[in-house]
């Protein structure tokens, strides 16, 4: 089971009386919650810091990392952005349920075997000095970047005892100069704190944590721009992550043309995409389609394409549920499909399979 992590939201004042409707709902009926703070509100999470956290930030027999006493809870302090009006239809001035939930399982995505797995791995350049390029991860739409913010503080935990092992972790989201500072004074609030307390692991991180304003199906060289350079033929991002970007079916071949841009041509790079499943089972089946008929274009192309390597669902109220997905199931009200979340994990369908798929 995964360990649930603590957080809060708080403001001077809730000014809308729909915002005290959706607080009110899920205490009188048990009515989850699919999105937490307001535009401008301070929002405080706290990873407890065990069992699949010590998977993510080493702890593990054999030839993986070994922390020891050092696996203690990551607190992380954002604020949720604000957009201009003209951008409201973005959504992005909430922390959604999916994001947090992306968050607590942060042990899922196996980082700590990725970025030692680049060691000595022939898809991983080498400086002379013998340290390995750069882990290089991406979070698409991260709004308040909880998500990313997390598992950069993973990644710091981790490459802070072996300094072969070098990672980077980009936040993206839309070109709103309102959102994208926000999301930078976020960055800069959990990895630097005043010069005089600043220790060398957070002046460390800080260089290692990048913010871009980007839009998708733009040009994608201001995105490629954060990427360490490398003379590697399969340049790219070897983890991307997003949670509840799939709401809009308008979006989603334009999502899937710029994550097929950004990902590392290699078999263990990886997308992790959760959206929660007030989406609708049909807009989720709608986006599996699109992956599917995407992955056939790209191939009579004569390129590689992307597949589905997993798919769950779920329970966001804790103890662990998740079960298949469906495409349909009877007797499915709003009530409970705010309940559950889905996971897809997606990969290149035509190069040579990793041991172990994140």
């Amino acid at each position: 089971m995964a360990p649930i992590a603590l957080l809060s939201d708080s403001n001077d004042h809730i000014e809308d009386s729909e915002d005290i409707l959706s607080a009110s709902l899920g205490i009188l009926y048990g009515y989850t919650t699919i999105t937490h703070a307001e535009a401008g509100a301070k929002f405080t999470y706290t990873y407890p810091g065990h069992t699949e956290a010590e998977t993510a930030i080493g702890k593990a027999d054999g030839d993986r990392y070994e922390l020891s006493g050092e696996v203690s809870p990551i607190t992380l302090t954002l604020y949720t952005p604000d957009t201009h009006a003209r951008n409201w239809a973005l959504h992005a001035s909430s922390v959604w349920a999916s994001a947090i939930f992306l968050a607590d399982h942060v042990g899922e995505l196996g980082l700590a075997e990725m970025l030692r797995g680049r060691v000595g791995d022939k898809e991983c350049a080498t400086s002379e000095s013998g340290r390995c390029s750069a882990l290089e991860v991406l979070e698409l739409g991260a709004s308040a970047g909880l998500p990313g913010l997390l598992v950069a503080k993973c990644l710091e935990r981790i490459a802070h005892r072996d300094r072969k092992l070098a990672w980077r972790v980009t936040l993206s989201d839309y070109p709103d100069d309102l959102l994208i500072d926000t999301l930078r004074a976020n960055v800069q609030r959990n990895f630097k704190l005043d010069s005089a307390a600043e220790t060398d692991i957070e002046s460390g991180a800080r260089e290692h944590v990048h913010v871009v304003p980007y839009a998708w199906g733009d040009d994608v060289s201001s995105v490629l721009s954060s990427l360490e350079p490398s003379s590697s033929e399969t340049n790219g991002y070897d983890l991307i992550l997003a949670a509840d970007t799939l709401w809009d079916p308008a979006s989603h071949l334009v999502f899937l043309h710029t994550i097929s841009i950004l990902l590392r041509r290699t078999p263990s790079a990886r997308v992790h995409l959760v959206a929660g499943l007030h989406t609708g089972r049909y807009t989720i089946c709608a986006f599996l389609n699109k992956v599917t008929a995407f992955r056939n274009e790209c191939v009579r192309a004569g390129g590689p394409g992307l597949e589905v390597g997993g798919i769950e669902e779920w329970d966001v109220g804790g103890g662990g549920k998740r079960r298949p997905w469906a495409e349909e199931r009877g007797n499915e009200d709003e009530g409970m499909r705010r309940r559950w979340v889905v996971w897809i994990n997606l990969r290149w369908s035509d190069l040579q399979r990793s041991n172990r798929l994140y």
